[in-house]
C-alpha cells in the first residue's frame, strides 16, 4: 500500500512542510501523516467545520468537535476512537454508526487527496452530507484534516511496561551489542490448521480481538483443547479457562503450548531489553495438523508456510503503521547478514525466517520411496528463498526422504504413532553411535532375546504392527539418504542456514560430514531438542564457526550451560551464547524462581542501564515473573533480570550479549562460496 508523502497532501501538510496558513487556528496543528500513529485529533471537512456528535449520529460542525484517537490497522489503514470510547463505523445500509467495540465496519482505508485525504470502505468513501452535515457513505469523498489536539480516550492496549531509549550503534570494536534468539515460532498461531495456538500476535481491530477468549477453538472450560490437553497432562481430555483479554484468568503461562505467547507488545519488550536477533521458523507437520479437530487452513507442510510467511510481514506492515508509515517500526525482517547487521546497528530487531517441518518441499517418504525428486528440491529452494526463507531444518518429527528423525523421550510413542501414517513403519532403531546419546523408546509388543530364528521372527511381525524394541537408549537407524545429500550440497550453495538439530545420530554425522568438506557453518538453534546433541557434535558445529543454543532454560540452568558450551567452542570463532525460547513450538517456557532464588525486584533496569522495567500489564493482568515465570515473550526481560541475580550472572549476560554478533558472523560465513 502506499505511504503518504508531502508532496500529495500539500494542503493537509501545510506545518509539516514548511508552509503557512494564515487562515489556521494558531493553537492547532495540521497533523502530517507520519504523525497519525496513536494520534489525539479533531476531524475537519472543509467548509462544514468539525465532526461533532448530534442526535446519537456524527455530523460536521454546529457544536464541540470530538477527539479522535487514531489507532492504525495496518499501512494506510485507521480506526477512529472518539472520546466517549465509540468507533467510527458504517453500517449495512450504507450509514455512518457508532459501535462501542471495533469490528470489520469500523476499519477505514485512508488515501490522499489534492485538499486533505479521503477515508473509504471498499469503493465508496466517508462523505457530509451537503444538506445536514451528516457524515454518510457516498461515492464522491469528502476531503478531511486533521487537526491536533490532547486528552483522547486511547484504544485499549497490553503496553510494554518499559521506558528509556533503546541501545543502537556498535561496540567500540565495531561489533553490534545485543541478544539472538536461535529459535521461536512468533507465526504457530497459524500452524496446525491455525485454530490449534489460540491468539494472534496482532489483529486490524486491536488486542481484544487478537487475544479474544479461546473457547471458539478450545471449546467451553477448554475441553476441545486436545492437542494442549495431551502436552500438558497426558491426555486429551482437560479444562481451562478460556478467558482472553483483559482478563487472563490461565493464559497466557509458561506451560500453555497451545495459546499465544508472542503478542507484538510482549515482543517489543524483549527487543527492549536487548533482543537484537529473532529466528522466527514457519512450521507444519501434517499428521498433527490431522489430529486437529478445527482447521481454517488445510494440513499441507509447505502450504502452512506460505501463510506463516504471509501472515509475518502483515506483522511487519502492523508494526510499522504503529510507528509512522512503511520502514519505521522496530521489527525488520531480512534476507541476508549485512542487512541484518544494517538494522541492528540503527537499535531495531532483525527478523530471520525460516521452516522447521517433517516435510520439506514435500519431501515425504512412503515405504522407503521417496515422495519427490531433485527437481523437486531444486524449486523449493528457489521458491521459498524468494519468499525470505533463510534458515531450513531437513528433518523434523518424522522420518522422511532426506533421513531419519531425532528421537526424543517426551511424547515419543505418540510422535512414533504418527510416524506409522506418514512412512508406512514405526522408527527403526539401532545402538547410538556415542554414549549418553539417544531415547527409550516405549514398546507396545514384547520384546523377545533376539538371540534365535524364532525369536527374530516373532519380533519382526510385532514391529510390523506395534512398536517393539530392545532395551534403549536407541538411535534412528536411519540415516541421510542420497536425495539428504542432495539437499544439503544445494542449500549450501544458495547460501542458506542449515539447522542440525531433529536429526537422527546417524543422520546429523553424514551432514557434519558434508558441511566440513564444504567449510560451511551451521546450526544447532535448539540443542537437544529431537535428540541428545554429543559434545563432539557440538565441537564440530563450532569448529566451523556454528551456533549453539540451548533450549529454553531456567535462569539459574544458563550459567551451567555456558560453561559445557564454552570448552567446546573454537578459539578461531567469535563466540556467543544466544537464547533458544521455542515460543510457540509446542513448548513450555521456563517457570518461575525456585523459593531459595533472589526475586526479580520492579522496578528493574536493563542491562546496558537505559530502559526501565515495570511490571508488564496486560488489560486486568499484571505478570510477575516470580510467580508466573516466562509466561509470555515480554518476560525474558524479566528472566535476564533473573540470569543477572543468579550464580555467574555477569558471565551469562555477557556471552549473550555477544550472541547477537556471533550469529551474524556466522550467517556472513554461509556467503558465496
Amino acid at each position: 500500500m502506499k505511504t503518504l508523502r508531502c508532496a500529495a497532501l500539500s494542503t493537509l501538510l501545510i506545518a509539516a512542510c514548511g508552509g503557512s496558513d494564515p487562515a489556521r487556528d494558531a493553537a492547532t496543528r495540521v497533523l502530517p501523516a507520519s504523525d497519525w500513529a496513536q494520534a489525539c485529533a479533531e476531524l475537519h471537512a472543509p467548509f462544514a467545520g468539525p465532526i461533532v456528535w448530534a442526535r446519537d449520529a456524527y455530523r460536521a460542525g454546529g457544536g464541540e468537535a470530538l477527539r479522535f484517537h487514531l489507532k492504525p490497522a495496518g499501512l494506510a489503514q485507521v480506526l477512529l476512537h472518539d472520546d466517549a470510547g465509540r468507533y467510527l463505523s458504517r453500517s449495512t445500509a450504507g450509514e455512518v454508526q457508532a459501535l462501542p467495540r471495533a469490528a470489520e465496519a469500523a476499519l477505514w482505508q485512508v488515501r490522499p487527496t489534492a485538499a486533505g485525504l479521503s477515508l473509504w470502505a471498499g469503493e465508496q468513501a466517508l462523505a457530509v452530507d451537503g444538506e445536514t452535515g451528516a457524515l454518510q457513505l457516498a461515492d464522491a469523498p469528502t476531503a478531511f484534516a486533521l487537526r491536533a489536539t490532547q486528552a483522547c480516550r486511547k484504544v485499549a492496549e497490553a503496553e510494554p511496561g518499559a521506558s528509556g531509549p533503546t541501545f543502537a550503534g556498535t561496540n567500540a570494536d565495531g561489533t553490534v551489542f545485543g541478544i539472538a534468539d536461535a529459535h521461536t515460532h512468533i507465526s504457530a498461531y497459524q500452524r496446525l490448521g491455525g485454530r490449534v495456538i489460540v491468539g494472534a500476535p496482532f489483529h486490524p481491530l486491536g488486542v481484544e480481538h487478537a487475544l479474544a477468549d479461546c473457547d471458539e477453538d478450545h471449546g467451553p472450560e477448554g475441553n476441545a483443547d486436545f492437542i494442549g490437553n495431551f502436552v500438558r497432562d497426558g491426555a486429551p481430555v482437560g479444562s481451562h479457562a478460556t478467558e482472553g483479554w483483559p482478563r487472563f484468568r490461565d493464559w497466557p503461562a509458561h506451560g500453555t503450548y497451545t495459546h499465544q505467547q508472542t503478542y507484538y507488545t510482549w515482543v517489543q519488550r524483549a527487543w527492549m531489553a536487548g533482543l537484537r536477533l529473532l529466528v522466527n521458523h514457519t512450521s507444519g507437520d501434517e499428521q498433527l495438523c490431522l489430529l486437529a479437530p478445527l482447521k481454517a487452513h488445510g494440513c499441507n507442510e509447505m502450504d502452512q508456510v506460505k501463510i506463516q510467511v504471509e501472515g509475518m510481514y502483515a506483522l511487519q506492515d502492523y508494526i510499522d503503521a504503529q510507528h509512522g508509515g512503511a520502514g519505521q517500526g522496530w521489527f525488520r525482517i531480512v534476507d541476508g547478514p549485512e542487512q541484518a547487521r544494517a538494522v541492528i546497528t540503527q537499535g531495531k530487531l532483525a527478523v530471520v525466517l525460516g521452516i522447521e517441518s517433517s516435510k520439506l518441499f514435500d519431501c515425504g517418504e512412503f515405504m522407503g520411496a521417496p515422495e519427490c525428486t531433485r527437481a523437486d528440491i531444486d524449486a523449493g529452494i528457489e521458491e521459498f528463498h524468494a519468499l525470505g526463507i533463510r534458515s531450513v531444518f531437513i528433518a523434523h518429527w518424522f522420518d522422511n526422504a532426506f533421513g531419519g528423525a531425532g528421537l526424543f523421550d517426551q511424547s515419543e510413542l505418540t510422535l512414533n504413532a504418527l510416524n506409522k501414517p506418514e512412512t508406512g513403519h514405526y522408527y527403526a532403531v539401532e545402538e547410538c553411535p556415542e554414549p549418553d546419546m539417544g531415547a527409550n523408546l516405549q514398546s507396545a509388543g514384547v520384546y523377545l532375546p533376539d538371540d534365535n530364528p524364532v525369536a527374530g521372527a516373532i519380533n519382526e511381525a510385532q514391529r510390523a504392527a506395534v512398536p517393539t524394541y530392545p532395551p534403549g537408549p536407541h538411535c534412528n537407524a536411519k540415516g541421510l539418504t542420497d536425495l539428504g545429500v542432495y539437499v544439503i550440497e544445494q542449500l549450501a550453495a544458495r547460501g542458506m542456514i542449515i539447522e542440525t538439530d531433529h536429526l537422527g545420530a546417524k543422520m546429523k554425522n553424514s551432514v557434519l560430514d558434508i558441511v566440513e568438506r564444504l567449510d560451511y557453518p551451521v546450526v544447532a538453534g535448539h540443542y537437544h531438542a529431537g535428540g541428545i546433541s554429543s559434545p563432539t557434535q557440538m565441537r564440530r558445529i563450532l569448529a566451523l564457526g556454528g551456533i549453539a543454543a540451548p533450549i529454553k532454560p531456567n535462569a539459574r540452568d544458563l550459567h551451567a550451560r555456558l560453561r559445557e558450551l564454552r570448552p567446546l567452542a573454537s578459539a578461531e570463532h567469535y563466540f556467543g551464547l544466544p537464547m533458544s525460547t521455542d515460543s510457540g513450538g509446542i513448548a513450555s517456557l521456563p517457570g518461575p524462581p525456585k523459593a531459595e532464588e533472589p526475586p526479580v525486584v520492579y522496578p528493574f533496569r536493563s542491562y546496558d542501564g537505559q530502559v526501565l522495567f515495570e511490571q508488564q500489564v496486560s488489560g486486568e493482568r499484571a505478570f510477575d515473573y516470580n510467580t508466573d515465570g516466562v509466561a509470555h515473550y515480554g518476560l525474558f526481560a524479566d528472566w535476564l533480570e533473573a540470569v543477572r541475580l543468579a550464580e555467574g550472572g555477569e558471565e551469562s549476560l555477557q556471552a549473550l550479549f555477544r550472541s547477537a554478533e556471533a550469529y551474524l558472523r556466522m550467517w556472513e560465513r554461509t556467503g558465496p562460496r
